[in-house]
């Protein structure tokens, strides 16, 4: 009896550090929710159980610096909906370079800041089956410092309960010695120069990819992200202006195509805010299937060699993307090209 009573002693020690009994599998199918609203639609869910997706990683908020050059959160989620216990849920934290770099000697304290945040917004929304917290960080040579020293505070922090650490590993950040983390996420897109008028796609180009992948040190267990999402690039006089991220640009009336994913805009008018000028120039930018076929074929040929399992996940959830792909290619993209 004695016995008993001290495993169900466990178990609820074990359930209040918010931790679930089951191991997290080493691989699943996996998706980002990159938004400001936790709202999935009936398409959206529908696809999560078709695909069976089994890990999301969700967006909490973004670390800054504001106008007062303080360090802050931004773009803080809201949970219109409780989400489903049937997923394991990574909450993930971007923080930009510029914030990265203004915590230089105070890594610590910030490491508590994120994870008391993170682990309120659990309790608050009910996420329960959480064994991950990610930090997703374009660190460079100049803030790669303070982003291990970081990653080891709030590893040290995640550890005595039960959680681990990842992070998003960025193509350029390849050969680079690899942060102190429990694994990483390999972000294969945005490879290419978006603000250069002659790049073809910047979200993915395989050429790109190629030269990233030479060389490279695989210190730390690895899942793969892949692209699943569109956007416009607005040019005037080839000049970069902005993204435009939900462009219909079928309207001939508009604009007119000028082959090769561009499009000329026949008329001003406003769109998403911003007025567009008769003349400016958008270049359309969706990764083809077959294209993101051949690069995910790359890469897990790159990484096939350190004989571990590596998941597949796709950025990010949105009906009005991932309509764009077969219910198919959609499980081609999930499962290995071996």
């Amino acid at each position: 009896m004695k016995r008993v009573l001290l495993i169900i002693q466990l178990i609820l020690i074990l359930i209040l550090e918010g931790c679930s009994l089951i191991p997290s599998p080493d691989k699943v199918n996996g998706i980002y929710y990159w938004r400001t609203t936790y709202d999935p639609s009936t398409e959206e869910k529908w696809f999560l159980n078709e695909h069976e997706i089994r890990r999301m990683y969700i967006r909490f908020f973004d670390v800054v610096i504001d106008d007062k050059k303080n360090i802050v959160p931004n773009a803080t989620i809201q949970f219109n909906q409780n989400p489903s216990n049937e997923l394991e849920y990574v909450p993930t934290v971007f923080i930009t370079n510029e914030a990265m770099l203004a915590m230089k000697g105070k890594e610590g304290d910030y490491a508590h800041l994120i994870t008391k945040r993170v682990h309120a917004m659990m309790m608050k929304n009910k996420i329960e089956k959480v064994h991950e917290v990610q930090l997703d960080c374009d660190w460079t040579t100049t803030s790669q410092n303070a982003f291990f020293i970081l990653c080891d505070s709030i590893k040290n922090i995640l550890h005595p309960k039960g959680f681990q650490l990842s992070s998003t590993i960025r193509l350029h950040q390849l050969r680079q010695e690899k942060p102190p983390v429990d694994k990483g996420v390999l972000m294969v897109y945005n490879t290419g120069a978006i603000k250069n008028p002659s790049t073809y796609n910047s979200i993915l180009d395989i050429s790109d990819v190629k030269h990233y992948l030479k060389g490279i040190k695989t210190q730390i267990p690895m899942d793969f992200a892949f692209p699943v999402f569109s956007w416009s690039i607005w040019f005037q006089d080839d000049n970069f202006v902005a993204i435009i991220r939900h462009t219909d640009l079928s309207n001939s009336d508009l604009y007119e195509d000028l082959g090769n994913n561009r499009y000329r805009v026949l008329k001003s008018h406003n769109l998403e805010g911003h007025y567009i000028y008769e003349g400016d120039i958008f270049r359309l930018e969706r990764p083809r299937y077959s294209d993101i076929m051949k690069v995910k074929e790359v890469v897990e040929k790159a990484f096939h060699t350190d004989g571990r399992q590596h998941s597949v996940i796709l950025y990010h959830l949105d009906n009005s993307n991932l309509s764009k792909y077969s219910s198919n290619e959609i499980e081609n993209l999930y499962h290995s090209s071996h």
